[in-house]
C-alpha cells in the first residue's frame, strides 16, 4: 500500500496526509526493531524459516507493511515466553 503515492516527503500535499505517513513510519520502525528483538532469543534455523515462509530474503527488503505485520506476529509466537516468576 502506498499511503501518498509519491517518491518524495515534500511532495506530499497536506498536512493530514503527512501524518498518516508519518505513522505508518513510525510504526514500521517499531515492527522492524521488534523483529530485531526477537530475531535474537529464536534459534537462528526458526528466523530464517520465517523469512522464508512469507518470502523475505532479507529484513532490509520487507516488501510490505502486511508482510511486516505477518513477521512480528509469527516470530512472536516463536518467541520463548517469559512466564512470570
Amino acid at each position: 500500500m502506498m499511503v501518498a503515492q509519491v517518491r518524495s516527503a515534500r511532495d506530499i500535499p497536506n498536512q493530514q496526509l503527512q501524518q498518516s505517513v508519518l505513522n505508518w513510519v513510525e510504526s514500521a520502525t517499531r515492527g522492524m526493531a521488534q523483529v530485531r528483538k526477537i530475531a535474537a532469543e529464536i534459534p537462528e534455523t526458526k528466523f530464517y524459516s520465517i523469512l522464508d515462509h512469507h518470502g523475505v530474503q532479507s529484513l532490509a527488503r520487507v516488501p510490505n507493511f502486511g508482510v511486516l505485520k505477518k513477521l512480528v506476529d509469527e516470530m512472536t509466537q516463536a518467541a520463548p515466553s517469559k512466564s512470570a516468576a
